[in-house]
């Protein structure tokens, strides 16, 4: 078995463990490490999971995610949501979510496409907002204008020393293959990575350092058999 085939094997494996996709609705084929992903998944949860699922196998330097969403098309068995019922279901979605208790985010909807405004003192707040407005039936997709607002300034120089504190706490990645800095709060990541495992690893630890108020991925994952 080529080292190609034993990755789509493994992909096509991890597919199939993950509980939050459906695997038999997703087409993998790789191609020099590229992992493709094709098909129709029911939610953009499913879609990142099955990215993530690709992600984490041995070998993967990245992922073409081509995977489209079934956000019903208007049958008897799934009928079309309005913009209306789009805006009722995401405020509460959102008012519901323990997260974003006491902060104050606007919601308007468009054809199907969600925008959200306002402001929340986290930056893994702001991603938690559209994830779960994502997963929303009916939802093509989001823009998401939410600012990060942190409770209390926090410096670049901080910011840099906590995300780099985590990353060298974490087992799956090294400070070695990572450079980090900081501009106005926002996080860049830079560096050779060796595999998808470290690459996420590094992302979680800017997103969710205190102070962070965006991330920039530049990571590039480098497989060496």
């Amino acid at each position: 078995m080529g080292v190609d085939e034993r990755i789509t094997a493994d992909v096509v494996e991890q597919l199939v463990w993950d509980d939050r996709v459906d695997a038999s609705t997703i087409a993998v084929t790789v191609d020099g490490g590229v992992v493709t992903l094709e098909g129709e998944v029911p939610t953009h949860t499913a879609r990142w999971a099955a990215e993530e699922c690709a992600r984490l196998v041995t070998g993967v330097t990245s992922v073409n995610n081509a995977l489209s969403v079934d956000v019903g098309t208007g049958s008897s068995q799934s009928p079309a949501l309005s913009d209306a019922e789009i805006l009722l279901e995401a405020e509460r979605a959102l008012a519901t979510s323990a997260a974003l208790d006491g902060h104050s985010i606007l919601l308007s909807v468009a054809a199907g496409w969600v925008t959200l405004d306002g402001s929340v003192n986290a930056y893994w707040k702001k991603t938690h907002a559209e994830q779960k407005v994502l997963d929303l039936r009916g939802v093509l997709g989001v823009t998401n204008k939410v600012a990060v607002v942190p409770t209390e300034s926090v410096s670049d120089d901080v910011i840099a020393k906590g995300v780099m504190d985590a990353i060298e706490r974490n087992a799956h990645v090294s400070l070695d293959d990572v450079e980090v800095s900081v501009v106005d709060g926002r996080v860049i990541l830079d560096g050779v990575v060796p595999n998808g495992v470290a690459q996420v690893a590094a992302h979680n630890a800017a997103r969710h350092t205190a102070g962070v108020q965006g991330v920039e991925d530049r990571l590039v994952v480098s497989y060496q058999m």
